[in-house]
């Protein structure tokens, strides 16, 4: 009797195992495919931190404005604006400092969709300038960068080793 009962235990396991093997192979337990769903995607506008984001705002800025603007550099725009307090938060930012590119953020955002232009760009240059204030705070770990430095460093040509920089 001991001999059968361990033939069908053998059996029931050999099955089970039959079983979840197709389950996994169906259902993709191999991982590969799940990865590939799981990648994320950075968009190729999309700043490194705070500091380049308010400097592609401010260079972006006046093409909302622009009758000729398409809606794709809208949306960028858009999405920079967006991104911000993700940036702000990921930096050496102090909380009340997000706060208020929290705050700034909406109020860009309200700003770029809004028709009342004339409006629109003293109140868009008065939010830059309150962000730009931040973006040394931004970066403590290198405490001269500022905005300047930054969009200095984005328009300039690497240098030798020997050559120095001037603003």
């Amino acid at each position: 009797m001991a001999s059968h009962s361990e033939a069908y235990g053998r059996l029931t396991r050999y099955r089970l195992f039959i079983v979840l093997f197709m389950l996994c192979t169906c259902c993709g337990c191999g991982g590969d495919e799940e990865e590939e769903h799981l990648e994320h995607i950075i968009p190729a506008h999309k700043p490194r931190n705070f500091a380049e984001a308010v400097s592609e705002l401010q260079s972006r800025g006046v093409s909302i404005w622009d009758e000729t603007a398409s809606a794709e550099m809208k949306d960028e725009m858009l999405d920079i604006i967006n991104w911000l307090p993700e940036l702000a938060a990921d930096s050496d930012l102090r909380r009340k400092q997000w706060e208020t590119v929290q705050s700034t953020s909406q109020e860009l955002s309200r700003i770029a969709t809004s028709q009342d232009s004339e409006k629109s760009v003293e109140s868009w240059n008065s939010y830059l300038e309150e962000l730009e204030s931040l973006v040394p705070y931004s970066d403590l770990a290198h405490p001269g960068a500022n905005l300047r430095q930054v969009q200095h460093t984005e328009t300039s040509e690497p240098t030798s080793a020997g050559e120095q920089q001037h603003d």
